[in-house]
């Protein structure tokens, strides 16, 4: 098997002394000797010597202390000068980035060894590798390569970093996740991360139902994870990611639609999400309606398979309806458009009956009304703002999250704590 080495050089070990090194059983590098070395470069070109191509890395310092160890070790001193190092300054961190990168995608080879041993005291690095690493687009096989200290300066055992790397990808991803609810395509195969994400996926396509489907999923994929190995230390975030999901938990057992829209609206705008939280409080405002119409028989009456019996079709009639209400009954418009109205209402009444409800809002009922199609028209307003491309600068989308906080302050108050709607 063919191998290209990056070895980022330092300043360890001691040309007059050996110390052990040996591998982790689940690192599958069989040309890699165990045994007696300077240091970690040593170990690697005596084990792979010239079937292996190499790039070194280092500042003038590393280097100049690496020539020193090969000095009589003819074959690293061959190698050595025949790949030339890299100069690197003290702290060009970027630098050694793009170097690793470049080498990776100009070597012929498609087994790539890259030893960090000597550079990991730069303890940022390591995270910076991994979550870099894990998203080229190549065909080669990586192995990320530390030597950790077994025992002091004397005994030293090769380790496969890839596990640590998927560990700061996994914790990117659920990092992402608890702020911004959506998880970002790491290619990781983890059965929680996946069901997260389709958990996600649901969740901004709006597919209400599809949610709480895949939150059942995930809830069970999140169990198995708490007692993996593969997300251990990883405990605070997963408690985030769990306080979320217990929140959508909340959302399903509640009992009635409006209340479910509404926590999922106010979630939704905790997060940023305005035009999904305002679609939703929308749909809030128009399903507590209908619980209020329902006594007045504002309801379905028949199953004729030719009517939309869903909860839109019937909200959107209480909603002309609630906007005739506010016409003057001596405008010429006013007949023409009750007449449109009572088309979308005539499932739930008959003229008479339609009549009725009207002249009873008019007289006795109009101040919650007027304050119904208050909440509809700030909602519309909201997403008119959100929805269209605006070049007007006076337009200060700005306001906003503070529109909507309010809005939802607005109906927490008037809607599910006072229930206003309840005795129209």
């Amino acid at each position: 098997m063919d191998y290209h080495i990056i070895a980022i050089l330092g300043k360890a070990g001691d040309k007059d002394k050996f110390a052990s090194y040996s591998k982790d059983s689940d690192l599958k590098l069989s040309e890699l000797k165990s045994g007696d070395f300077h240091n970690s470069t040593h170990c690697l070109i005596e084990s792979f010597g010239k079937s292996a191509t190499y790039t070194f890395l280092g500042t003038s310092d590393s280097i100049e202390f690496q020539q020193n160890i090969f000095a009589n070790l003819p074959q690293c001193k061959a190698i050595f000068e025949t790949n030339k190092p890299i100069v690197l300054g003290d702290s060009e961190l970027e630098s050694i980035f793009h170097q690793i990168l470049e080498s990776i995608k100009s070597a012929h080879e498609n087994n790539i060894i890259l030893d960090i041993t000597h550079g990991f005291r730069h303890h940022q690095i390591i995270a910076s590798f991994a979550s870099t690493l894990g998203q080229i687009n190549t065909k080669k096989s990586i192995t990320l390569l530390f030597a950790k200290e077994v025992e002091q300066g004397k005994k030293y055992q090769y380790i496969n970093l890839e596990k640590y790397s998927q560990i700061s990808l996994i914790a990117l991803s659920l990092q992402t996740f608890v702020q911004t609810l959506s998880v970002p395509n790491m290619g990781l195969k983890e059965p929680f991360i996946t069901a997260l994400s389709e958990f996600s996926k649901s969740l901004h396509a709006n597919a209400f139902n599809e949610i709480f489907t895949n939150l059942d999923k995930t809830k069970s994929a999140l169990q198995n994870a708490k007692n993996s190995d593969r997300f251990k230390g990883l405990d605070n975030i997963l408690s985030e990611v769990e306080f979320i999901l217990s929140i959508f938990d909340d959302i399903k057992t509640t009992k009635e639609n409006y209340k479910k829209y509404y926590k999922f609206a106010r979630l939704m705008c905790n997060k940023r999400y305005y035009l999904i939280s305002a679609t939703y409080i929308s749909e809030a405002i128009l399903l507590y309606a209908l619980e209020g119409f329902k006594h007045k028989g504002f309801i379905e009456k028949n199953n004729r398979e030719n009517i939309d019996s869903s909860h839109y079709h019937i909200t959107s009639a209480i909603q002309s309806f609630v906007f005739l209400c506010q016409m003057q009954t001596d405008d010429e418009k006013y007949k023409q458009k009750k007449s449109q109205i009572y088309k979308k209402c005539r499932f739930y009444f008959s003229e008479d009956e339609f009549d009725e409800l009207e002249s009873d809002i008019r007289e006795n009922k109009m101040q919650k009304i007027l304050c119904l199609q208050d909440f509809i028209t700030r909602i519309k307003n909201i997403r008119n703002d959100l929805v269209h491309i605006n070049a007007n600068k006076d337009n200060n989308i700005s306001a906003i999250p503070s529109q909507m906080q309010i809005l939802l302050k607005d109906f927490k108050e008037k809607c599910l704590d006072k229930d206003f709607l309840k005795n129209l």
